[in-house]
């Protein structure tokens, strides 16, 4: 075990990921893996599901002015071209200087199932059983904002389940 690591102390996972994700994301043309990462945030949830990032080119020597290469399923790469402006203005705040000048489109197949995170969006309201249980599963905690952040985690992971089994313990 490195001596000089133990002394420090424990390193961040995501401190370690950016190390060796950092240079593949260089070599697709993003600076930061943020973009990548936060692409959902930036863009909003909706422009998300219609389109992901691809890479950024720049010309040679000027770290503005770049091209956002971005795919775009089928149609919806119609209404990302609507919305290139948007996406120009939201991608350079977040960069917080003019990064990209141009959105280019390419009309392929997202990489992930967009129909999945559609449903996934789309979360049930929990039952009053569900709820009443989750309540129970909680009560014996006594810090008031653990128990919120442990109620809301519990919220969604019983939203997740589509269609819950008639007489089947709720997952807490």
């Amino acid at each position: 075990m490195n001596k000089r690591r133990a002394r420090k102390g424990p390193v961040a996972a995501a401190k370690l990921l950016a190390k060796v994700t950092n240079p593949a994301f260089r070599r697709q043309g993003f600076v930061e893996s943020e973009v990548l990462l936060r692409w959902p945030a930036i863009v909003g949830p909706e422009l998300a599901r219609l389109a992901t990032p691809e890479k950024l080119t720049f010309t040679r020597g000027s770290p503005a002015g770049g091209v956002l290469h971005v795919r775009a399923a089928g149609a919806a790469g119609v209404e990302v071209q609507h919305l290139a402006p948007t996406v120009i203005e939201r991608v350079n705040s977040y960069y917080g200087y003019r990064a990209v000048a141009r959105v280019h489109i390419v009309q392929a197949p997202l990489t992930r199932n967009t129909e999945q995170q559609a449903k996934t969006a789309a979360k049930r309201a929990l039952s009053t059983d569900e709820r009443r249980r989750l309540d129970a599963a909680l009560a014996a905690t006594d810090n008031p904002r653990l128990k919120a952040a442990l109620a809301r985690l519990g919220a969604q992971v019983l939203a997740h389940d589509p269609d819950p089994a008639p007489g089947r313990p709720a997952k807490p």
